[in-house]
């Protein structure tokens, strides 16, 4: 991928930033998976690997959205203060969702394995704590997706995402929690909580106008 833009470096300098980033990362992250290994799985470093790799789909989630927007003008041109306030409060929102679920895993069965560690939290305290930005995260996001699609602004279908999104890690984290927190049903909350990470740098980045080309920009 790298090398494919590596002649568009000039016009398309923030696909290579994107490119590049993700090069780096994936090398990085071999470094902390043998920490993590030598470690003994310690819930610390394994909740940092996945933050790590969560990270990476995000930018690789940015490289196919600037890929595919070409040369057309981002919707962040068109973004009132408002929106990107709003995209602000949500963002960070999320982030303190997803670090207090990689929190709530550490605490819980399934940190590595049967003989890891566990990180000496209170699991049932930590999912409460974690529920309360979760259900916020949801009905703030709504409430944008409502007011931005009343507005005819393109941005409505991501916020959307995010919402189906939301709802499914809702449904799934009460699920987990009136029948037991079985491996496979962790591994979905996980994989879901990577889309919203990923939909969410999307939409960001979108209505603050980050990683424009300059061909967007004139």
């Amino acid at each position: 991928m790298l090398l494919c833009v590596f002649q568009l470096r000039a016009q398309r300098k923030n696909l290579y930033i994107l490119a590049s980033s993700v090069l780096i990362g994936v090398m990085a992250q071999a470094l902390v998976g043998g920490i993590t290994v030598l470690t003994g799985l310690n819930p610390f470093i394994v909740g940092f690997h996945y933050l790590a790799s969560l990270t990476l789909v995000c930018l690789s989630a940015l490289f196919v959205d600037r890929l595919g927007a070409g040369a057309r003008t981002p919707a962040s041109l068109a973004s009132p203060r408002w929106l990107k306030n709003s995209l602000w409060a949500i963002t960070n929102l999320t982030a303190v969702t997803v670090i207090l679920g990689v929190l709530t895993a550490g605490a819980g069965p399934h940190s590595g394995d049967a003989a890891a560690g566990r990180n000496g939290f209170n699991a049932v305290i930590l999912q409460h704590v974690h529920v309360w930005p979760s259900y916020l995260l949801v009905a703030m996001t709504l409430l944008l997706a409502l007011v931005l699609h009343s507005k005819k602004h393109e941005s409505w279908k991501w916020a959307a995402l995010l919402v189906a999104i939301q709802a499914m890690q809702a449904a799934l984290g009460i699920f987990q929690a009136r029948n037991g927190l079985s491996e496979l049903t962790v591994g979905f909350h996980m994989v879901l909580a990577s889309l919203l990470a990923a939909a969410a740098a999307v939409i960001f980045v979108r209505t603050q106008g980050y990683l424009t080309s300059p061909q967007q920009r004139a």
